[in-house]
């Protein structure tokens, strides 16, 4: 009997192990302490690279490599972060144009990175959104974080 259940559970540990899936409530529960946090950042960076990314799971990456760019001293893997960072954000957007999670973090960052990135032109636009369907989400913990982005007090990616 043992043998069994440990014959069953052996396959998600194995899936878990690979990197083939990331689970979201981590996810979620990490995104605004990886502002602060570089180890963390880049310890969510590197689950992500080696899991199958849903389109959620990209925009969390590309999100985590704009913020990225906020630990870096260097400012070229600074920009080559944020640019990475902005593209996997935008695929993701592209790919799932009506998921509100992506669009939130999508809205983090356009909302709290510097302006001479010139990368703002969807704040408006994903406010708008994110307002109008609050009501489709379910996690607490999501709801909460877009709450704070919709009333200005979320400030994942600080100005410098």
């Amino acid at each position: 009997m043992k043998t069994l259940a440990f014959l069953l559970t052996m396959p998600l540990t194995l899936a878990v192990a690979n990197g083939t899936s990331i689970d979201l409530d981590y996810l979620r529960a990490n995104y605004s302490r990886a502002v602060t946090d570089k180890t963390l950042c880049n310890r969510m960076i590197t689950d992500l690279r080696q899991s199958n990314r849903s389109a959620v799971a990209g925009a969390y990456y590309g999100a985590l490599l704009c913020v990225r760019a906020k630990h870096s001293l260097n400012p070229m893997q600074k920009l080559q972060s944020f640019n990475a960072g902005k593209a996997a954000l935008e695929a993701a957007v592209a790919r799932v144009p009506k998921n509100v999670e992506v669009r939130f973090l999508r809205l983090s960052i356009q909302q709290n990175i510097p302006r001479f990135l010139n990368y703002r032109s969807d704040v408006d636009e994903d406010r708008r959104y994110l307002a109008a369907h609050m009501h489709k989400i379910t996690s607490v913990e999501l709801k909460s974080m877009i709450l704070a982005a919709l009333t200005d007090d979320y400030k994942p990616v600080q100005d410098r």
